[in-house]
């Protein structure tokens, strides 16, 4: 989409997207995120809706992995 229609596509979807993801300025959110974060809670950034790794269903996932050697995971898989 070409950067001049991205305001009126945004009104179009304005009602469901969460309002901390609305921000003025790329600026300010810089500073607020990255400087006053570090002294201020309320100004860090947070998780908003599931986590990517979390089932659209809402149940548990079990995120635990088998126990590897490190010479049979990754990039030595193939050379062992």
């Amino acid at each position: 989409m070409h950067w001049s229609l991205a305001p009126a596509a945004h009104a179009k979807i304005a009602a469901e997207i969460d309002p901390e993801l609305c921000q003025q300025s790329i600026f300010w959110f810089c500073i607020k995120s990255y400087l006053l974060g570090i002294f201020f809670e309320r100004f860090r950034t947070k998780q908003v809706g599931r986590a990517p790794y979390d089932p659209p269903d809402g149940a548990g996932l079990d995120l635990t992995t088998a126990s590897v050697q490190a010479a049979e995971a990754g990039v030595n898989a193939s050379m062992a």
